[in-house]
């Protein structure tokens, strides 16, 4: 016994000796084992001059298996991956962001790593956050850093930098200069620059910029401060919830617009598209100071941001937009949820300067309706140019007004003539288009006077505004009375889907401009369920900004027939639009004229000759067209079929947008449920 317990005392002592020496080898070559974590969140090693920072944590929920999302199956369950798996924008996005090399590369790198460890749990398995400065031509030249809390794994990989031959660094290329026990700078082999790559307690960092590295040990001693994590702006606009599940996001656009002078103007108030114009007129990136806010990623994105804009680059108009007076929910519920019917595909509730608004939607139209609209209110003889009409306008209403748009579900417009009490209909184009309904809200007795003397102008006017009754020799302007309030309805073929536009002044001094009678009556007479009474609507609504200047709620599934049928409109556009009719007549006036007149040249042909060839190139060019059409038309359906699967994919959408003079609030709650 005395033999054995002193054999297993001299063991222990050796074992002990052992572990101690191989403890102080590893703290000596590697790092200490036992040493403690960064106690505080990872943008407090982060100065906060940073130009931008994007942070997320608890990234190692986010993946099953890196790099395959934990919800891959839930998503490829759904109709619209369905649509998107294997169509040409999934090609064009896979080669043109190189995904798929990007996935094989990452798993390839995975295969070395010893043990079964995947990056993730060697780096930024928890937090990860990436943050640098603007600099060069292009935003690829920026300096940048990648800071990631890691594990003993991650620690073990990173101090075995020290050891480049025995890692294989040397066999690439890459050299490795270690500038102290925690930083080392690599250059060489593929590397289109030196990389930083440094360690405190259990953040690693990357970088192409030692001042990064200088910045978190300045940064640790000082226990954060003049951190991104202790700014104000951080704290008052960013700071995740505690679940980890939001990304946080903080960008300095002056010093981008400033460092790239060249980037692309957004929205641009010169496109060419209406939409994008007056958008442009409205907004511009380029005059926001900085970005900030944090983006939810459950069943859906909801977003919050907050915005500094600077003076020097807004216009005049956006200064006083940007200077009305905001609305709140409950003023969204009286004044426009409780007319809006439920099934509405959307509802936008603005408050602004109407006379301003309107004014810069015509300067966003094309030069030419613009030149006809002048022209036909100038030749009524009640105002001296358009820009009259719009100022009377902004005398009579308030600076609030709605847009309520749902499925034209109604049929064709039917009205009784008087007298033989026979059915008439307006003329239409047979296009299809939504029914939808604009709200002003008047101030009162003089704006009905005003209201009432717009009106008669027009309809007293037919011809010069297009108006075309339903029986011959009528001038297609009716006034009549509905639910007891004045009503007056203009109608004319050109106006799209519905032929006519109907104006009703109701007695809370609300004027509606709509393209449908029956979706008029539905609002002011409650045949429908309401917006105001739709759960979803109500919980969007009180998670979203206390108050807004601009409200959109878009409902898009209500809409998909009408927006698939406008679709195949907007298709048979496109691939008319898409020929050179000029090349392509010369090529049949080219091709016709020796067969029909042989020998001829287009100036040897008398007048009947010279019809006659005209009728055949016209002929042959819709013939030609005709089969160009069915060939493009499958290619051109079926990507208009998986927008509108993306689309129905989104359940809801509420975007509210506050504004002032120095800065602003957004909230974009989109709801994706992964389920179909």
């Amino acid at each position: 016994m005395k033999i054995g317990k002193r054999f297993l005392k001299i063991t222990g002592i050796i074992l002990g000796v052992l572990f101690l020496i191989a403890y102080f080898a590893f703290s000596t070559l590697l790092f200490t084992p036992h040493e403690s974590d960064w106690e505080h969140d990872v943008s407090a090693l982060i100065p906060r001059q940073v130009d931008f920072y994007v942070s997320k944590a608890n990234l190692i929920r986010s993946f099953d298996g890196f790099p395959m999302l934990a919800i891959r199956e839930e998503i490829q369950k759904t109709a619209a991956w369905a649509a998107f798996d294997g169509s040409p924008e999934q090609q064009a996005l896979y080669q043109e962001q190189g995904i798929e090399a990007a996935i094989d590369e990452i798993n390839a790198i995975q295969e070395q790593i010893p043990l079964g460890f995947t990056l993730l749990d060697l780096f930024g398995g928890e937090d990860l956050a990436i943050a640098g400065e603007f600099e060069g031509r292009v935003i690829g030249d920026s300096q940048w850093a990648v800071y990631g809390r890691v594990g003993l794994m991650g620690k073990l990989s990173v101090s075995m930098l020290s050891y480049p031959g025995i890692i294989g660094l040397d066999a690439q290329g890459i050299s490795v200069e270690a500038k102290s026990d925690t930083h080392w700078l690599l250059s060489g082999g593929q590397m289109a620059r030196p990389i930083h790559v440094a360690r405190h307690k259990d953040v690693v960092l990357i970088t192409t910029s030692d001042f990064y590295v200088t910045e978190v040990e300045r940064l640790a001693l000082a226990g954060g401060m003049d951190s991104v994590y202790l700014s104000g702006d951080y704290n008052d606009h960013v700071q995740r919830n505690a679940d980890g599940t939001e990304v946080e996001v903080i960008v300095n656009l002056l010093e981008y617009f400033r460092t790239f002078p060249n980037a692309e103007q957004w929205p641009d108030p010169k496109s060419d598209r209406f939409a994008m114009a007056f958008l442009g007129r409205m907004i511009q990136v380029a005059s926001c100071k900085n970005l900030m806010g944090r983006v939810r990623m459950k069943n859906g994105w909801d977003v919050k941001l907050h915005g500094e804009f600077t003076s020097e680059k807004m216009t005049d108009f956006q200064k006083v937009l940007y200077r009305s007076d905001s609305f709140d929910q409950d003023d969204v519920m009286r004044h426009v949820a409780r007319i809006t019917p439920d099934d509405a595909t959307m509802m936008m509730y603005v408050h602004g300067p109407v006379e301003d608004l309107l004014r810069e939607a015509l300067a966003s139209a094309e030069p030419a309706l613009r030149s006809n609209l002048d022209d036909a209110f100038r030749s009524t003889g009640r105002w001296r140019n358009l820009n009259e009409l719009v100022e009377e306008i902004g005398d009579t209403v308030y600076d609030r007004m709605a847009l309520i748009v749902r499925p034209n579900d109604y049929g064709p417009v039917e009205a009784t003539i008087q007298g033989t009490q026979e059915a008439m209909s307006p003329e239409t184009d047979g296009a299809p288009v939504f029914a939808y309904t604009i709200i002003l809200w008047t101030k009162g007795a003089t704006a009905e006077t005003n209201i009432n003397g717009i009106r008669d102008t027009i309809g007293n006017h037919p011809d010069k505004f297009g108006l075309k009754g339903g029986v011959p020799d009528d001038d297609g302007y009716y006034i009549y009375g509905l639910a007891g309030m004045d009503a007056r309805e203009f109608w004319s073929p050109f106006v799209p889907g519905t032929g006519l536009m109907i104006t009703l002044l109701d007695d809370e001094n609300r004027l509606f401009i709509s393209n449908h009678p029956d979706m008029l009556k539905d609002m002011i007479q409650g045949r429908k369920r309401r917006l105001s009474d739709l759960p979803e609507f109500q919980t969007r609504l009180n998670s979203g900004l206390v108050a807004s200047n601009l409200l959109v709620w878009f409902k898009p599934q209500t809409g998909r027939a009408t927006m698939r049928q406008m679709g195949q409109q907007a298709i048979d556009l496109e691939i008319r639009g898409g020929v050179d009719w000029t090349s392509r007549r010369a090529r049949e006036e080219n091709e016709v004229l020796p067969t029909l007149f042989p020998g001829k040249n287009r100036n040897q042909l008398s007048g009947s000759e010279e019809s006659s060839f005209q009728d055949t190139v016209d002929i042959r060019l819709q013939e030609w067209f005709d089969e160009f059409k069915e060939q493009q038309r499958p290619v051109l359906m079926a990507r208009t079929e998986r927008d509108l699967e993306y689309l129905n994919a989104m359940t809801s959408v509420l975007l509210g947008l506050k504004l002032d003079p120095k800065s602003f609030d957004l909230s974009l709650q989109v709801r994706v449920p992964l389920t179909d």
